[in-house]
């Protein structure tokens, strides 16, 4: 950084010589030269600052390099959080290997009359609750049993 601001400083004197001389050689009055060699004096600051301003710049713009570099030499670590999975169902349909399709109804003489439903599960996840809805319903019979279209309508 140094050596680049002293190089522009020096050629901003040999700058300002030149126009100082250029000056004296020129200039029919007093004022005149003063006026080439305070040109040349302001041009030899305004080097300097201008260098200086570009050295540091320059350095900024590598130690922003340099931070890259030293960012992207090992891949970063991300976590990321996956959502939980919405909850599935499990779907019961009727089993096919049940006798009468799933549903068996009958009576026992120390039960008295009972269904049976059997279903399976067709779902994507185990059934782990199973429940169903019960409710008892008194329905006509014909000579102490009820009949086929009885059964059907019920």
């Amino acid at each position: 950084m140094f050596t680049n601001i002293a190089i522009a400083v020096f050629l901003a004197l040999l700058a300002a010589l030149v126009s100082g001389l250029a000056g004296h050689l020129a200039a029919t009055k007093a004022w005149h030269k003063w006026c080439f060699w305070g040109a040349g004096g302001i041009m030899i600051i305004l080097i300097g600052i201008q260098t200086y301003r570009n050295e540091t710049a320059q350095q900024s713009l590598r130690n922003q390099l340099d931070l890259i570099q030293r960012n992207t030499e090992q891949p970063p670590k991300v976590e990321v959080n996956v959502p939980a999975a919405p909850k599935q169902r499990a779907i019961v349909a009727f089993s096919r290997n049940a006798p009468t399709d799933g549903v068996q109804i009958g009576h026992d003489q120390q039960r008295g009359w009972f269904v049976n439903v059997w279903v399976k599960n067709v779902g994507a996840t185990v059934a782990k609750k199973v429940g169903c809805v019960e409710y008892a319903e008194r329905i006509p019979t014909h000579e102490g049993a009820p009949t086929k279209q009885t059964l059907e309508e019920h």
